[in-house]
């Protein structure tokens, strides 16, 4: 079973890595899960931590579309 902290710390890199390929609003919003993620992993609860990966999981490059 894979530890969540160490999950939750690679979810935080990766979305730290594609913070200048999001939209302004995007960026806003994934700077913020970034700093309530740091937080959950200093407070060390389990659930705050698990909902934190969820919500960095869900923050994705949008794929540019082709003309």
């Amino acid at each position: 079973m894979p530890n969540i902290i160490v999950e939750l710390k690679a979810e935080i890199t990766r979305v730290k890595k594609i913070l200048t390929r999001l939209d302004g609003p995007r960026r806003v919003e994934a700077r913020k899960t970034i700093s309530y993620a740091d937080q959950n992993l200093c407070r060390n609860v389990y659930a705050d931590m698990r909902e934190s990966l969820e919500d960095l999981r869900a923050i994705q490059v949008k794929p540019e579309s082709s003309p």
